[in-house]
């Protein structure tokens, strides 16, 4: 789905010894090797930590061992702007660029070809040729090809840790081999902007409305890099690309539609947006029949061959899953032209992104509970929405699985029934303005990108009004409001603001408010991190148990306050856990606020969001029960003040303590932190007190 981050970009290296380096007061000529490690690390995960982007997972397990930057030939300088300008011989971009090129011609390309690949690195993807550039935005991606999450290359079994160009497309080749060669079959001759198009539509595969912003500048950049290294002169090798590809290399003409080809594992929910060269996807499946000739599933897929143009593509798949549109309108009250703009800009109807060609899912649907697609399950059976199938391996680093759905049909009736649930799009259901719908979406948070709502406007302007005969005989049929949540027993159940605070929940918690009463004097005087089970007893009476407010440890029970993460399959974040604390800790007209005080953004984003939403005061002053928020990207709770204005603190996804950090989901951590770290670090503060609201009264510490 689309990524709901800020885009952001930072290196690693550069930011990780930024924060000693500008900083006046220390002296770091004396410090060691290990020290400098474990900067980094700080810089990457703790404290460089924003949500959807630091889960790291390499084989199921958590990677706890940080990545650092050893290459001393290629790597990345932070002398200045000009030191990024890959069009200028001897600097550090140059020659990232200079050896990327190296490495794809020493694998067999053409200069066309190698041109292609470069000039979507150096047009859009990472336009400084900077090794270990993270994008804090658009899925988690990294490094110079934004793998996709950037913890894919990291954990590989071939990464070297120096993050050189070299490494870097020997990973490509690792990972999608069948793509690169597939790119050279269909790019031939010496056309630098087919190439850097084929390239972005096979390898990069961004949204639709992404790749239409940026195309041009791909194919600029293609160009340039083609002329700088002569590339007319170089001609595709077939002898080197078989060495590591295998087989003969077909030309594109050999290549038509239809052919056996194999699909890349990148799931970057997007789209091809040059539906001229959209090929169907013809990946056989042995647990499916399927019609290589028409690339038909004979169970569940759509046919697109002989679409002319995206327009006729999406228009042929409609006029074949019209009745589900017309369903999906009854069962979510979610508006076929706006659905139907939305899957545009999520997966582009393209076949070849494996959440949809595979898993049917029309966009960002991730799976939570069965219980939520009561009314796709009555239509289609009980197996129509499962969390596991063909397609579901979420790709952009955020988490969780995609839902897998069983047919298209199933896919649209389901994606309206999931929007239906999610209380942060209530204005987009029951809507019969299609723009008016796409505003609800972006303004209830479904994507940080603040040009998000311009692009679905524009989508719609393009391809929504198609619809709207589609939208009359669905309201037509089923009424304007369609969908009442009172008739869905689930969502009357997941909807935090309707659970009533009971003083007797959870009966087996034991504690005193002491956690929420300032004062009282420790022996820490530094830093201090440790697991839920690993608190000092000393600590335990200040320690606020978010059991006590019927957050369940190591499950989602309890945790309804962070429903915009939840409904994203964001379980192990520090944002998850602050949204979901914060919304069972405070309680209006005997009511816990759940998802109300709007928490929907990145760890440094939430105090903002929170006062912005319910009109609370901003401090840097903390007290119990505050959400905290700093702008190296981090948010947690306020547990206790002491005297010195040192707090404890209750988060997650803190390395080697909870959440991400350790491979777990739906866990917390405890943290005491001095005031001079709060100071140095600007933290601020925000709490709902001022607005009507108190503290749950379940709410106890540790002891």
């Amino acid at each position: 789905m689309i990524s709901k981050k800020k885009l952001r970009r930072i290196s690693l290296q550069g930011s990780a010894l930024s924060i000693l380096l500008l900083n006046p007061i220390v002296n770091v000529s004396h410090l060691s090797s290990e020290i400098i490690t474990f900067i980094k690390a700080e810089a990457e995960t703790y404290y460089g930590y924003a949500p959807e982007d630091c889960r790291v997972v390499s084989g199921g397990s958590a990677q706890a061992t940080p990545k650092t930057d050893t290459n001393t030939a290629t790597d990345t300088s932070s002398k200045g702007a000009a030191d990024t300008d890959w069009t200028q011989p001897g600097t550090t971009a140059y020659k990232n660029l200079k050896e990327t090129w190296d490495f794809w011609v020493g694998k067999g390309m053409s200069g066309a070809q190698a041109a292609g690949v470069a000039g979507n690195i150096g047009g859009a993807e990472n336009t400084s040729f900077t090794l270990d550039l993270m994008e804090y935005g658009g899925g988690g991606g990294g490094y110079l090809y934004q793998f996709t999450p950037h913890t894919k290359y990291s954990s590989w079994e071939g990464y070297d840790k120096s993050n050189s160009a070299t490494n870097q497309g020997q990973f490509v080749i690792a990972s999608e081999g069948d793509t690169v060669k597939r790119y050279i079959e269909a790019t031939q001759g010496e056309d630098t902007a087919k190439a850097a198009e084929n390239w972005a539509n096979m390898y990069e595969r961004p949204a639709a409305w992404a790749l239409a912003a940026s195309l041009k500048s791909r194919q600029d950049a293609a160009k340039k890099i083609y002329d700088m290294f002569d590339g007319g002169k170089i001609k595709q090798d077939n002898s080197k690309i078989a060495s590591w590809a295998g087989g003969d290399v077909k030309s594109d003409s050999s290549n038509k539609e239809g052919s056996k080809t194999k699909s890349g594992s990148k799931d970057n929910s997007g789209g091809y947006t040059t539906s001229n060269d959209c090929k169907p996807k013809c990946d056989i499946d042995s647990k499916s029949s399927k019609d290589v000739k028409t690339n038909t599933n004979t169970d569940s897929s759509t046919s697109s061959a002989g679409a002319s143009s995206l327009a006729d593509k999406i228009d042929a798949f409609v006029k074949e899953h019209k009745d589900a549109y017309l369903q999906s309108w009854k069962a979510g009250g979610f508006l076929p032209s706006a659905s139907i703009v939305q899957s545009i800009i999520e997966i582009g109807f393209n076949e070849d992104v494996p959440s949809f060609g595979k898993a049917h899912n029309m966009g960002g649907v991730k799976f939570a509970t069965k219980a939520d697609y009561p009314y796709t399950t009555k239509l289609y059976g009980d197996d129509a929405v499962s969390d596991s199938g063909p397609g579901t391996d979420v790709g952009d680093g955020t988490g969780g699985s995609y839902a897998y759905f069983k047919s298209y049909d199933a896919g649209i009736v389901g994606k309206s029934e999931f929007m239906a649930h999610q209380n942060l799009y209530t204005k987009a259901i029951n809507n019969t303005d299609g723009k008016a719908t796409l505003d609800a979406i972006a303004d209830g948070g479904w994507a940080t990108d603040p040009s998000y709502k311009t692009k679905l406007n524009e989508m719609y302007d393009t391809y929504g009004t198609r619809y709207k005969w589609l939208d009359q005989e669905a309201i037509s049929k089923y009424g304007e409001k369609p969908y009442e949540a009172s008739n869905s027993t689930d969502n009357v159940a997941k909807a935090s603001e309707t659970k009533a605070v009971s003083c007797e929940e959870p009966g087996a918690v034991i504690g005193g408010d002491g956690w929420q009463k300032t004062g009282g004097t420790v022996n820490y005087h530094s830093d201090m991190f440790w697991k839920r089970g690993d608190l000092p007893d000393d600590l335990k009476p200040y320690a606020l148990n978010p059991e006590s407010i019927g957050m369940a440890f190591g499950s989602r029970t309890g945790w309804d306050g962070a429903s915009a993460y939840l409904s994203s399959g964001i379980f192990d974040q520090c944002t998850t856990f602050s949204a979901a604390c914060f919304g069972a800790l405070w309680v209006k007209d005997n009511k816990q606020m759940g998802g109300a005080h709007g928490m929907s953004g990145n760890g440094e984003d939430l105090v903002g969001q929170t006062s912005a939403t319910l009109g609370t005061k901003v401090s840097t002053t903390p007290t119990s029960g505050d959400v905290f928020s700093y702008p190296n990207n981090h948010t947690g709770i306020v547990s206790h003040v002491f005297d010195n204005g040192d707090i404890l603190v209750v988060e997650q996804n803190v390395i080697g303590y909870s959440g991400g950090g350790i491979g777990e989901s739906f866990t917390w951590s405890y943290s005491y932190i001095t005031k001079g770290t709060q100071t140095a670090r600007s933290w601020t503060f925000t709490n709902p007190s001022s607005v009507g609201y108190n503290v749950n009264p379940s709410a106890k510490a540790l002891a």
